[in-house]
Order: structure tokens, then C-alpha cells, then sequence
């Protein structure tokens, strides 16, 4: 079973230990997409591809963006 609170404060750690590159990137104002898309690629690699993930960012149109991220388990197929 995927534990959400284990993995994001690993996740945190992660974060910790890579803040000289993260400092850079929050730099550039494109902090918010780099954190989804790391955390993405953090959930894949550590389950060792056990669990994925997929984000939906929202439609341009929208004046407020929301952000969902749904942890996915089993055989993924292209």
C-alpha cells in the first residue's frame, strides 16, 4: 500500500539534500511545475517502478490553475 505521508517526507529529505540545485531552479519563478514533476519522478524511482503518477495541471484558460496528482499502482502499459 503507497503511504503518502512516508513518502513525501522521504521526498523532503530529498529536497534537503539537493537545495543548492533547487535554489537555482526557485530562482527561474518555476519552482511549482519543477516540485510536481520531481515528486512525480521521486514516487517512480524509489517504488523502483512500482508506482506512477499522473497530473492533470489544469486548463490554460483558467484564471486558477489547481494541480491534481494521482499515485497509480499495477502494469503500465504504453
Amino acid at each position: 500500500m503507497f503511504d503518502l505521508q512516508t513518502n513525501f517526507k522521504d521526498f523532503l529529505e530529498y529536497l534537503k539534500d539537493n537545495r543548492k540545485r533547487i535554489a537555482y531552479i526557485q530562482l527561474t519563478g518555476k519552482m511549482e511545475k519543477f516540485l510536481v514533476k520531481e515528486f512525480c519522478y521521486f514516487i517512480y524511482t524509489k517504488s523502483k517502478g512500482k508506482y506512477a503518477t499522473t497530473v492533470d495541471m489544469g486548463r490554460n484558460k483558467e484564471k486558477e490553475k489547481m494541480i491534481d496528482i494521482c499515485v497509480i499502482a499495477g502494469q503500465l502499459v504504453n
